[in-house]
């Protein structure tokens, strides 16, 4: 069908035929225009999204090997990173596009076999010139799969894995990182002892195949008590994935901090591989030691040793997961056991709140915007109408006393009053109180940190006396718990104050075993 149209400009006539082939053109090329404008756009609104180099912007995306998709040689120009697991993992391009405002593209799957993946990445990689080899190679790697596919000889895996070193060698500006399996307790616990001599010297020789590449790093998490014990860290039940927020936060420290303690090295890898035997062969009796508070309820009330972790790793979390029980995490940083007893302050506001003083209205317009808030409703709700039966209050405050200036004597009676709040209007309910742990940034709190205040000692002792006076128990992070002055660096943060996931974990545990 053809339709014309006659123009007339100046005398002259100019015939317009119209086709359905004429009409396509004209669109597709209107498409294609607007499309490269909203590119344009989006390029100039997500600058995040590009990386600065040299002085220049220049797209760096993030390429993942996908099973059955193979990946060019050609794709990786300009790429920033490439990632490559013989086994399923999180998308930890997340960890690239925060760490270097990279792109990503392709999701993960995996290549089982050891030496397909070696056939795969060798083809891919070595024909990409030395200009655009990637900056960062990720590899995940089972070593005790590859080891039984080499036929558990030393010989053959170090050969199978041989490519990555010589990458390494003719790439020396590149960052390798080795990615070992995020496997927990259970599934070591469930080798027979010739699998387990197996498994063990297997990622030994692993971690051996790469000495003298100093840019090829080894990465485990699992030797950590909280990693390999923790099924609140997992997805799913059995050995599921580590959460997606964990493992992300895991990797981008260990891409930021080769010097991190999860690495391993020819020096430590022997060592490493007992310490995570010998906790999978405990798991059953340590799970053992544990009470079970599935019937109970337990609301953590306290300060940034609390409040400050949310997440899985959280002491919440972890009580949680050994105890069955459900929990409120009320915790807020920066707040001081004064603060929980003034009633007119947030935290004050919310243990009224709990004790059924306030209604929903203040609770919402004084703490509405603290990552507690859902807590505190959840919690109150529970509460209501109750005389506590069930409900456990584990209560920790002092140190922002201390750090605030105020006198321990003050302190104490703030404690008393919010010890006394709670048994008044819960009189069934347990409570337990927790004393200040120690402090490395000066010598275990004793100096004083406002003229006229105390030092942290008188504290710890306040909590005590309260407990003593109320009598409710009171554990102390310092006699307790297994801290000490000496090994604050295992289990406090870089800042002296704060406790790092094993210190998390192992106040979670200490709990756990007190109830029992």
């Amino acid at each position: 069908m053809k339709k014309e149209f006659n123009l007339k400009l100046k005398s002259k006539t100019i015939k317009l035929k119209i086709t359905p082939k004429s009409v396509a053109i004209s669109i597709g090329a209107l498409v294609l225009l607007t499309l490269v404008i909203l590119f344009a756009i989006y390029k100039i609104t997500h600058p995040e999204k590009m990386r600065l180099t040299e002085g220049r912007h220049i797209p760096c995306p993030v390429v993942k090997i996908q099973k059955g998709n193979d990946v060019a040689p050609a794709t990786l120009h300009d790429v920033d990173a490439v990632i490559a697991y013989m086994f399923d993992a999180n998308e930890t391009d997340r960890v690239f596009t925060g760490n270097y405002g990279i792109e990503s593209v392709i999701l993960p799957r995996n290549y089982s076999s050891i030496q397909k993946f070696k056939a795969y990445l060798t083809g891919t990689l070595e024909s990409v010139p030395g200009d655009d080899f990637p900056h960062h190679l990720v590899i995940g790697i089972d070593p005790y799969s590859s080891f039984r596919q080499s036929c558990m000889s030393k010989e053959c895996f170090c050969n199978n894995l041989s490519f990555i070193n010589e990458l390494a060698e003719k790439h020396p500006a590149t960052a390798f990182y080795i990615y070992l399996p995020d496997d927990n307790a259970e599934k070591w616990a469930s080798f027979s002892e010739d699998e387990l001599t197996q498994a063990r010297l297997s990622y030994i020789f692993l971690v051996r195949c790469f000495e003298g590449h100093p840019n090829v790093f080894v990465y485990y998490h699992p030797y950590e008590e909280w990693y390999l014990y923790s099924a609140s860290i997992r997805n799913g039940t059995d050995n599921g994935m580590v959460r997606e927020d964990i493992y992300t936060s895991m990797m981008y420290a260990d891409i930021s901090d080769h010097d991190l303690r999860y690495m391993m090295t020819p020096d430590n890898v022997n060592a490493r591989m007992d310490e995570v035997i010998a906790m999978a062969r405990d798991y059953d009796d340590i799970r053992s030691e544990y009470a079970d508070l599935s019937d109970k309820k337990v609301i953590f009330l306290g300060d940034s040793i609390f409040g400050n972790y949310r997440n899985e790793t959280s002491v919440s979390s972890f009580f949680a997961d050994m105890t069955g029980a459900t929990v409120y995490n009320l915790g807020v940083g920066g707040r001081a056991g004064i603060n929980a007893a003034d009633p007119t302050s947030d935290v004050g506001i919310a243990f009224n709140y709990l004790l059924g003083k306030e209604n929903i209205s203040a609770l919402e317009a004084a703490c509405k915007d603290l990552p507690a808030y859902s807590s505190m409703r959840l919690a109150g709700s529970q509460l209501a109408g109750t005389d506590g039966d069930g409900f456990i209050f584990i209560m920790e405050y002092g140190l922002n006393d201390y750090f605030g200036g105020s006198l321990a004597s003050e302190y104490e009676v703030a404690l008393k009053k919010l010890v006394n709040g709670i048994r008044s209007a819960y009189p069934k309910a347990e409570i337990v109180l927790l004393s200040p742990g120690y402090l490395s940034v000066f010598d275990e709190g004793m100096m004083i940190v406002e003229e006229g205040g105390d030092t942290l000692p008188p504290f710890r002792e306040a909590t005590l006396a309260v407990g003593a006076e109320t009598n409710v128990p009171v554990l102390s992070l310092t006699d307790d718990f297994g801290f000490t002055q000496e090994t604050t660096g295992i289990y406090l943060l870089g800042d002296g104050v704060h406790y790092n996931e094993i210190g998390r974990y192992r106040l979670a545990q200490t709990l756990a075993r007190y109830f029992k």
